[in-house]
């Protein structure tokens, strides 16, 4: 009598049949990352549910499959999760799209400390960490505790505050004194109950670098929990590999300067340090100059920006900025920077071009190519 697959079983059943098709000796490991967040494939929630398959399917299809389970466009969200429960590809960090963070874990340089907090409904969980000397990037995992806890809502939405404390000092001592704080970026996890947490330090701004190892004091409140969840997490530099190349470089129009200060690159992270000036008397506005930048290799490639920490002083006339972009693939000899202003609607939304693409008009007579110094 034939076995009865529940459904997802035989979606994956089919799929598997299709990549038998392909090329089954082709290394796919990097496209599925890649796909997962450029079809923003969000698997659903469950508790103790879980597909079935066989450890020899696992072991003689998933090297060669998983990839083109998401690159191939026939796979849905459940299918999505199901991925998660796959043997050596759990990990927020390795399926959340950031090439930095899938380096991170692929050169063993992420952190797992598996600490958590819990309450009668749920537990948070950080179960990677890694800390670049550019950025301190966290995954975070909530598990209900019954069917009851669940939320429809994605982690990122239920989350009403998060506040950081570095060796128990709240983390704003951290930053400079004026207005500039620093900023906690979240980003979608992999499925509604994961989320990553992001933060860098503003020593290029005017604030205090972060110590190499420091605890970390996670405070969240959750939406329809009464009480704040904290985690103590430890966190220890791993800036292996990472060096920084100074550009001191001016470059001038008629309407402002910018002054490229240095790059820092790491394995994980490429962060670009600028100043941007008006003439004296002028008052610095995004919304009439939003000044951005490409950072391009020798052979073209751009690199993905991430997050960026800038700063003006009320009714001042510069804007001093840390860019952060996705690593570098190789390390190339020397990279080419390319200011561009990016054009803004009268209501403060980016104009788009006929693909939906934002539009840059780009300044070459501004750009700096900068030698690296490996």
């Amino acid at each position: 009598m034939k076995k009865h697959l529940e459904p997802q079983e035989d979606e994956l059943k089919s799929v598997l049949n299709k990549i038998r098709e392909r090329d089954p000796n082709r290394d796919f490991s990097d496209i599925i990352i890649t796909k997962i967040k450029e079809q923003n494939i969000k698997p659903v929630t469950t508790i103790e549910r879980r597909i079935k398959m066989k450890k020899s399917v696992i072991a003689t299809t998933v090297a060669a499959s998983l990839a083109l389970v998401i690159a191939s466009g026939f796979v849905s969200p459940t299918m999505a999760e199901s991925l998660q429960q796959v043997p050596g590809v759990k990990s927020i960090f390795k399926l959340a799209g950031d090439l930095g963070l899938r380096v991170a874990v692929n050169e063993n340089l992420v952190s797992l400390p598996n600490v958590s907090a819990s309450n009668e409904n749920l537990s948070l969980i950080v179960p990677e960490i890694i800390y670049d000397g550019t950025r301190v990037s966290l995954s975070l995992e909530r598990n209900p505790k019954s069917e009851l806890s669940i939320s429809n809502n994605p982690l990122k939405k239920d989350i009403k505050n998060v506040s950081l404390l570095i060796n128990g000092e709240d983390i704003q001592s951290f930053g400079p004194d004026n207005s500039n704080d620093i900023v906690v970026f979240q980003y979608a996890g992999v499925d509604n109950n994961s989320v990553i947490l992001e933060f860098s330090d503003l020593r290029n701004q005017g604030g205090k670098i972060l110590p190499n190892s420091f605890d970390l004091t996670l405070n969240v409140d959750l939406k329809g929990e009464s009480k704040t969840l904290s985690i103590e997490v430890p966190v220890k530099k791993n800036d292996t590999g990472a060096f920084v190349t100074n550009i001191n470089a001016t470059k001038k129009s008629e309407d402002f300067t910018i002054k490229f200060q240095k790059i820092e690159i790491t394995p994980v992270t490429t962060n670009l340090s600028t100043v941007l000036s008006l003439p004296e008397g002028k008052i610095y506005d995004p919304l009439k100059l939003n000044l951005a930048y490409d950072v391009v290799d020798s052979d073209g490639n751009s690199l993905k920006l991430l997050s960026s920490n800038e700063w003006h002083e009320t009714n001042g006339n510069e804007l001093t900025s840390d860019i952060r972009f996705q690593p570098f693939t190789t390390i190339p000899d020397k990279i080419t920077i390319k200011p561009y202003i990016i054009e803004i609607n009268k209501n403060g939304t980016f104009k788009q071009d006929t693909n939906g693409e934002v539009l840059k008009q780009y300044l070459p007579n501004l750009e700096v190519e900068v030698p690296i110094k490996k």
